[in-house]
Formats: structure tokens, C-alpha cells, sequence
């Protein structure tokens, strides 16, 4: 019988290879992308569970930790599949649908199947993706439970985090007006990669960048080198890590430049936070405190120099935060207005855009594609009762890394 590792081996390059190409279709947003990605995924999980059923050596994972927030995340999927496919009387299904019979003859209004979404397709869309998400979790969970391959897994991300960071640099200072072979009409002078949105580049980059600082931090070195003073201990540090780590300090040097060069202000913020709160897991898991202090002091200068030096964009949009902000609060209002009007049922994954053309006032775009907050939109679209349990189980999974921290 073939080892565990053999069995897995497979998975993890089928995994590495779908978080590397994933950014390939403009984010995941292209209309191909959804139903390539669920059945690749589909079929990766697939593979992992017939593995995992008839082979016992494979490394124990405590699923009891993670059956709530699997248990709570299925529940709001089962429901945004129900929006988009469920029969339902006219009284329960959205408006658009008694809108859109008094439109049409008697004989087309037989073949209507009013849904509780406005948009089934849109809908059905958004829940495939989701399902998706949550697969690549729990394979990603399943393999890392083995330090060699979470390790792996880390400098995967990071290296295709950087390459797509690289080549979204080199469109910027080229000036190009192409992205892959497509002509690009979205985000003029922000760097995006291949993303069309630069707050959502500025995310994936966040998350390639904290892999790179984990994969930094795990390296030790000498008890000798650290004794001999501040001084000659900053030195030892800042050699060892160039030469040991030196790729992922570059790594996440062009990260995070890529981050200040998409402009995005809630991109900086969630990277800063994000950078304080693994410094704070850091220094406290350490198993020596002045290696991780001159460690995360020589970041921290680091990215300091680098707002100082290609931050200039992003500071200046910070200036002009108080226009951003009241169109901001505007979209929040009418999001919650939309909200109570459908409050349990919700509108169907992935119909904001639709919805909100409906409670647009004159002072918004005509287009508005985001409510620019996930919790409002996901309540507009869902229900709050299934946007509750899609949130509770991203908490508890939460708790419990939060508790598997605190006892590591």
C-alpha cells in the first residue's frame, strides 16, 4: 500500500498549482472561472477523501474543532443555493419576478420560476464560488497539518504573490495598456496585477505577504550570536536573515511596494494591522525575545522607508478621505434601507449591483458595484439570519486558531 505521503503528494501540487493560477482569471471574476474552479476543487476534495478513507496513515486531524464553523458556513451556503433554486410562492420570491410577469404574455409567464433571488444565476454563481473557498480551506487545512508541507504551502503562496506583484510592477512603470493579452480598461495609474479591482490585489497581496513574514520567522538562530550585546546581535540578525531568508525578505519587500503602489487606503490599513498583529504573535511565541524585537524592528523600519519612499499616492488619497468617506456613508445608508425591506430572505448572493440601482440617488455613480463593506453587503444579499451563520463560523474558526496560538 502506498504511504500517506504518496497519496498526498498529488493533492498539494493540484493545490499549489490552483492558488497560482487562481489570480489568472482577473480575480476569479471571469464567467469561465467559477465552474473551472468548483470542479477542480470538487475533484481535488474528491481525490482527498477516497485517500484519506482507504489509507490510515494518514496524519491525524482533529475535525472536532473545525465541525462548527464548517457546520455554520455549510448552512449559509445550502441557503444562498435555496435563493437561486428553491420553487417558491410569488408572495416570498423577490419583487422583480411579479415585476417582470406584468411584462410578458400569459404563455411566457408559465415557464417564469420565481426564485427568492433577483438574479438566480448571479446567485448560483456566488454560492459554486463560495463552496469553492471553503474546499481549498479545508484542503489546505487537511495538508498542513504536517509542518513540512504547511511550510510548502507558505512559500507557494508567497512566490506567486510575488510574481504577480512583479508583473503588475512592470505594468505600471512600462505604462502598458494590456493585461495578459487583454486590453486593460480598469484601475488607470493603480497598480492591480491582474486583479480589476485594487483593493482586492491589495488583499491577496496582504495575505502573500504575511506567508512571507511566517516563513522569516521560522528560522532560529544561534543562542552565541545574541549574547554579545545590541549591537553585534542587529548585526547577526540582519545577516542571518539575508542569508538564510534572504528571498522572502525580498519577497515581501515587493509586496508590500505593491501594496502602496495600488494606492488602495483600506489595502495599507489592513497590511499595517496585519503586520502589528503577527509581530504581536511573534514576539510572543519566540523562543528568544531579543531575536524576534530586532527582527520586527528591522521590518517595521523597513516598511517605514518604503511609505516614505512610494507611499506619496496612497498618503495623498488619505488627504482626500472626507469626499470618499460621504460617498462611502451614502452607499451604507441605502444598503441598510435595502436591507430592511428584505431583511430575512435577502436578495441572492452576488445581486447587490442589481438591487442598489434601485435605491441609487443622483449624488452616487450610475454604476456602483460594492457596498464597501462586507458585512452589509452580505446581509443585503443573503438575509441576516444566514449572513449571522456564515459570520459565527468565520469566528469560531477564529476562537480556535486564536486558542491553538495561545497553547502552542
Amino acid at each position: 500500500m502506498k504511504s500517506a505521503e504518496t497519496h498526498q503528494r498529488p493533492v498539494f501540487i493540484a493545490l499549489a498549482a490552483g492558488l497560482i493560477l487562481s489570480p489568472v482569471g482577473f480575480g476569479g471574476t471571469t464567467s469561465w472561472f467559477t465552474s473551472a474552479f468548483v470542479i477542480y476543487t470538487a475533484c481535488m476534495a474528491l481525490f482527498w477523501a477516497m485517500t484519506a478513507t482507504v489509507e490510515s496513515t494518514h496524519p491525524a486531524v482533529n475535525r472536532r474543532h473545525i465541525f462548527l464553523p464548517v457546520m455554520l458556513a455549510s448552512l449559509a451556503i445550502a441557503w444562498c443555493f435555496a435563493q437561486a433554486f428553491m420553487p417558491v410562492p410569488p408572495g416570498i420570491a423577490h419583487g422583480v419576478w411579479s415585476e417582470l410577469s406584468g411584462l410578458i404574455s400569459m404563455s411566457e409567464r408559465q415557464l417564469l420560476t420565481p426564485a427568492i433571488s433577483a438574479n438566480p444565476q448571479a446567485s448560483a454563481d456566488g454560492a459554486l464560488r463560495l463552496t469553492g473557498y471553503c474546499l481549498v480551506f479545508l484542503l489546505s487545512y487537511q495538508i498542513a497539518v504536517a509542518e513540512r508541507r504547511a511550510a510548502r504551502l507558505l512559500t507557494v503562496i508567497t512566490l506567486a504573490g510575488t510574481a504577480y506583484a512583479l508583473y503588475g510592477i512592470a505594468l505600471e512603470l512600462s505604462g502598458s495598456g494590456f493585461v495578459l493579452w487583454y486590453e486593460r480598461d480598469f484601475e488607470p495609474g493603480n497598480l492591480s496585477s491582474t486583479f480589476p479591482n485594487r483593493n482586492a490585489f491589495a488583499d491577496y497581496a496582504t495575505l502573500c505577504l504575511l506567508s512571507g513574514c511566517t516563513l522569516i520567522y521560522r528560522a532560529t538562530i544561534r543562542q552565541e550570536d545574541l549574547s554579545r550585546g545590541w549591537l553585534q546581535a542587529t548585526t547577526a540578525v540582519s545577516v542571518f536573515y539575508l542569508r538564510r531568508n534572504g528571498w522572502a525578505i525580498y519577497a515581501v519587500v515587493i509586496l508590500f511596494n505593491a501594496i502602496l503602489m495600488t494606492h488602495s487606503r483600506g489595502g495599507l490599513v489592513v497590511a499595517i494591522i496585519a503586520l502589528g498583529i503577527f509581530a504581536g504573535c511573534a514576539m510572543r511565541n519566540a523562543l528568544n525575545r531579543k531575536f524576534a524585537l530586532i527582527g520586527i524592528v528591522i521590518l517595521a523600519t523597513g516598511a517605514a522607508l518604503l511609505v516614505g519612499m512610494a507611499g506619496r499616492g496612497t498618503i495623498e488619497r488619505f488627504a482626500r478621505i472626507d469626499t470618499a468617506s460621504l460617498e462611502r456613508v451614502e452607499i451604507f445608508r441605502l444598503t441598510i434601507e435595502a436591507i430592511r425591506d428584505r431583511p430575512l430572505l435577502g436578495t441572492g448572493l452576488g445581486t447587490f449591483s442589481d438591487i442598489f440601482a434601485a435605491y441609487r440617488t443622483k449624488s452616487l455613480l450610475p454604476q456602483i458595484d460594492f457596498a464597501h463593506n462586507s458585512f452589509l453587503e452580505n446581509a443585503l444579499e443573503m438575509g441576516i439570519p444566514a449572513a449571522i451563520a456564515f459570520y459565527a463560523g468565520l469566528m469560531a474558526l477564529f476562537i480556535f486558531f486564536v486558542r491553538s496560538l495561545r497553547h502552542s
